[in-house]
């Protein structure tokens, strides 16, 4: 099977093969000390915060920048990013998270089959309103994270990957648009946060999402099957207390979404 960095035509890379999670994160800040925003450029420039260089982001107000991590497993990214929110000097902490900042994952997709890329997809697809339990409420409003259940995306979801891919758009709540350039499906859901507890919760969950979409197959049957639905439901967000609480409402909640996944394979 065809893998990702294959059919875009990345250069040879240890993303290409990986066989664990990696992402990166976007961490979009406000309040800061003036004198670090004096190194935000419109370009990507080194940081003095280890994993992290700085970018200057005109949506952001109130000395904002954004912080662009390296590629890293889950556990050294939560690490930097502690380190990172310990270090950071402020003249307002406590407006550093607005309504304007948000905190976007990329996760590599380099190294799957283009198959499992679209069952990750897909798989998000189903379970969309569940991501969006897990961050903040306003961010399902937000223009910069639509969810896909608002756009026409859903039509297209029998098509290939790739042209699936190429008829995306940036500001959805998943964008595989990173796919061409960086190898990344974003998740740009979770607010603007220094909680590391709660970016690890959603660092598990998309890790989680990635693991699964590797060893089963969104098809007919799998779409036929409660129990296979149930069980990958368990397997994405089994760690999430939050989610478990309302698990028994998951086929109501999942009813439209559901349709959209399956007008995929109608024919």
């Amino acid at each position: 099977m065809t893998k990702v960095y294959q059919r875009v035509g990345f250069k040879e890379s240890p993303f290409n093969s990986a066989s664990v999670f990696l992402a990166g994160i976007e961490c979009e800040i406000e309040g800061l000390h003036p004198e670090i925003c004096v190194l935000a450029k419109p370009e990507l420039r080194t940081s003095a915060y280890e994993g992290f260089g700085i970018i200057a982001d005109g949506s952001l107000r109130n000395n904002g920048a954004e912080f662009v991590s390296k590629v890293f497993t889950r556990p050294i990214l939560v690490e930097h990013f502690k380190a990172l929110q310990e270090e950071l000097s402020f003249v307002d902490r406590d407006n550093a998270f607005s309504s304007r900042t948000s905190t976007h994952v990329h996760v590599n997709v380099r190294s799957l089959e283009e198959e499992q890329a679209k069952n990750m997809l897909l798989l998000y697809s189903l379970y969309e309103d569940f991501f969006f339990m897990l961050v903040d409420s306003t961010r399902r409003g937000n223009i910069h994270c639509v969810p896909l259940t608002e756009t026409y995306l859903p039509n297209r979801y029998m098509l290939p990957l790739m042209d699936l891919a190429h008829s995306w758009h940036k500001y959805t709540a998943l964008n595989v648009v990173p796919m061409f350039k960086l190898g990344s499906f974003e998740f740009r859901h979770l607010q603007g946060t220094g909680d590391a507890v709660l970016l690890n919760e959603w660092l598990t969950v998309l890790e989680n999402l990635w693991l699964v979409s590797q060893e089963i197959t969104v098809n007919k049957g799998f779409l036929q099957s409660a129990a296979a639905i149930e069980g990958t439901f368990e397997r994405i967000f089994g760690q999430s207390a939050k989610i478990m609480a309302v698990k028994n409402s998951l086929f109501n909640v999942i009813r439209n979404t559901l349709l959209d996944v399956k007008f995929a394979f109608v024919v």
